[in-house]
């Protein structure tokens, strides 16, 4: 799988679940780490849209950051009900960079 959308899922899932917000995981590569930008994480239940929230600039000290903190905002989009455990075995995930 794409390491952007593990990180997502990731983030994610440990929110829903825990109510944990994670920190970066140390084994990512250089670049979450060195890099900033803004990102964009959708979420999708089957073909409709679960949620989606980002920012077309960078608000957090790198890539891995911002796509936790989005990621987690992505399952309270104001726009649906907010993301249940129950959900997760369906969810699928993008992340734009």
């Amino acid at each position: 799988m794409n390491p952007y959308i593990d990180l997502a899922k990731t983030a994610i899932e440990n929110f829903i679940k825990y109510k944990n917000i994670i920190s970066p995981p140390k084994d990512l590569s250089e670049d979450f780490f060195q890099k900033k930008s803004g990102v964009f994480v959708s979420i999708h239940k089957g073909k409709e849209l679960r949620g989606c929230i980002g920012t077309y600039l960078p608000t957090k000290e790198n890539l891995a950051k911002e796509i936790i903190h989005n990621a987690i905002a992505a399952t309270r989009d104001p726009r649906f009900p907010p993301v249940q455990a129950e959900e997760l075995p369906y969810l699928s995930y993008e992340v734009y960079i």
